[in-house]
C-alpha cells in the first residue's frame, strides 16, 4: 500500500518503509521507525 501523508509523525509511526523526498529526489529512506528517530528528520520535519 502507498500512503502519501502531510503529517510526517503519523506517516512514520505506521510505515514499514519510508522515503523523504526533497526537490524531487529521495534524500533518505529506511524503516518508519529509523526515520522517526533520525535527528535530521526530527529537526526538519518533526519540530525538534
Amino acid at each position: 500500500m502507498l500512503l502519501v501523508e502531510q503529517n510526517a509523525l503519523r506517516a512514520l509511526a505506521i510505515a514499514d518503509r519510508a522515503y523523504v523526498i526533497e526537490t524531487g529526489r529521495i534524500s533518505l529512506s529506511g524503516s518508519g521507525d529509523d526515520l522517526l528517530h533520525n535527528p535530521a528528520v526530527r529537526r526538519a520535519y518533526l519540530g525538534g
